[in-house]
C-alpha cells in the first residue's frame, strides 16, 4: 500500500476517486471500476467518475481500499480556498463472496460550497470544505466550511477563521485570514498533508 500511494500522490492525488487494490496472490476477484489493471503486486479497479456504482466480488479475501472526496470550491470575491476532500485508507478490508459494496465517487463544490463525499461500502471519505468570502459578500459565508480538510477563511477587514477538518483524521483545517482593512488576504485550503497557510 505505502508504494501505491506513493505513486497516487505523484499522479491522482488532484481528483476525486475510489481504489479497491488486490493483491494478485491473493484468492480475491472482483468486477467494477471505470478502469481496471495491475500495477506492481496490485490489481487495481478504479472509479473516477462522478457517479454511484458497485463493485461486485466473486471471490472473497482481503483487499486495500483509499478513498478520496470531492474538494471544496474556493470563496468569492477575496474568497478563501477550497479544502481538499477527504482522504482514508482502509487496510486490510475484507471483502465477501457475492456481495457488491456501493462506491460513490464525490464531485468538486461549486464557489463556495462543500465538494460531496466519496464511499466505499461502510467507508465515507467526507467533501472537503468551501472557501469562505469576503465580509460575507452577497449573504455568503465569511469563514471557511468544515470538511474533509477545512476551507480556508475569507478575506476581510475583520478576522474570519478556516474551516475545521471534520471528520478528523481525513486531512486539516483551513487557514485563517486575520484580518486587515488593507492588504486583504484570504486564508488557503486545507489539504491531506499540512493545513492551508494563514492569510
Amino acid at each position: 500500500m505505502k508504494k501505491m500511494t506513493s505513486w497516487l500522490a505523484k499522479s491522482l492525488i488532484s481528483a476525486s476517486l475510489t481504489l479497491a487494490l488486490a493483491p494478485v496472490s491473493s484468492a480475491v476477484t472482483a468486477t467494477g471500476g471505470d478502469a481496471t489493471y495491475d500495477f506492481g503486486e496490485y490489481r487495481i479497479h478504479m472509479f473516477t467518475n462522478v457517479q454511484t456504482t458497485t463493485f461486485n466480488v466473486t471471490s472473497g479475501g482481503n483487499v486495500d481500499v483509499l478513498v478520496v472526496a470531492g474538494g471544496g470550491g474556493g470563496g468569492v470575491y477575496a474568497g478563501g480556498g477550497g479544502g481538499a476532500g477527504g482522504f482514508i485508507t482502509n487496510y486490510p478490508f475484507t471483502v465477501y463472496a457475492g456481495s457488491n459494496y456501493t462506491v460513490t465517487v464525490g464531485g468538486g463544490g461549486g464557489p463556495g460550497t462543500n465538494g460531496a463525499n466519496s464511499v466505499f461500502g461502510p467507508i465515507t471519505a467526507a467533501g472537503g470544505g468551501g472557501g469562505g468570502s469576503y465580509n460575507s459578500y452577497q449573504g455568503t459565508h465569511a469563514a471557511g466550511y468544515p470538511g474533509g480538510s477545512g476551507g480556508g477563511g475569507g478575506g476581510s477587514d475583520t478576522f474570519s477563521a478556516g474551516g475545521l477538518n471534520s471528520p478528523a483524521g481525513q486531512g486539516n483545517k483551513g487557514g485563517d485570514a486575520p484580518g486587515r482593512v488593507k492588504n486583504i488576504a484570504s486564508g488557503g485550503g486545507g489539504g491531506a498533508g499540512m493545513p492551508g497557510g494563514i492569510g
